[in-house]
């Protein structure tokens, strides 16, 4: 079975106003302006930029439309095959939004450069990142997937490697979208996250070239180098400044 979906473009800006239900899943994004939506009960905010997914059975209305809206394109997913349905089925019972322009693009360009069945097949391998909604995390939700790749194992952490493999854009881009949520690079988050283990190390009769090593570092020099742009002290003089 292929997939069958129903693609529809409107710049009404009138229409399910009345709280309702799909027994499909929809896809949605605006391409100007803004769409007040109410899911759950909950309020959420599409506006360009902003992909939205309602599961199948899920309470939703329309709220309101802004004075600047210019249009919405909306995905009905009727049918998948096996392998899609059962990704789709593992998602999060909940609205999902994606906030990546790319995303939206790839989106509004479905039947295009894009198949619809890969299009999906992203959207699933990447729908358990967290939403957007009030009382969640406003930063891009690939910043917070490369910090908790990070955070999990920093001393074996190949943040490019996992880039390349794991997530849908650039390591320049994903460099821009992490140092707009967390105010640093993803190399110099590492290199500060190494610092500070090193500086936790240093409490300990540990000779430094291991404390570099435990800490992830190259060697001891290069923790050096490191730790004195950081703290303003080398590690010995740190140390030293412990045991006075």
């Amino acid at each position: 079975m292929n997939v069958e979906v129903e693609h529809r473009f409107s710049d009404k800006d009138t229409g399910c106003e009345r709280p309702h239900r799909h027994d499909y899943a929809v896809l949605s994004t605006v391409t100007g302006g803004r769409i007040e939506l109410n899911v759950r009960g909950v309020s959420v905010s599409l506006s360009p930029g902003i992909l939205c997914l309602i599961p199948p059975d899920t309470l939703h209305h329309v709220v309101s439309f802004s004075a600047s809206f210019s249009g919405v394109h909306t995905l009905s997913i009727l049918k998948l095959p096996e392998n899609l349905k059962q990704m789709m089925d593992r998602l999060p019972h909940r609205e999902i939004l994606i906030q990546d322009e790319a995303v939206c693009a790839a989106f509004i360009q479905l039947d295009g450069a894009h198949s619809v069945e890969d299009f999906l097949s992203e959207i699933c391998l990447y729908g358990s990142m967290p939403a957007i909604q009030e009382g969640a995390s406003s930063r891009h939700w690939t910043a917070e997937r490369i910090k908790a790749f990070l955070d999990s194992d920093l001393e074996a952490a190949d943040a490019s490697s996992f880039i390349e493999t794991t997530l849908p854009h650039t390591k320049e881009h994903c460099n821009r979208l992490f140092k707009a949520a967390y105010g640093t690079t993803i190399q110099s988050y590492q290199l500060a996250q190494k610092a500070e283990r090193a500086r936790v190390l240093l409490k300990s009769d540990r000779p430094l070239s291991e404390v570099a090593l435990e800490a992830g570092f190259y060697d001891q020099s290069h923790m050096t180098r490191i730790f004195k742009g950081l703290f303003q002290l080398t590690p010995e003089a740190y140390r030293a400044q412990l045991r006075e």
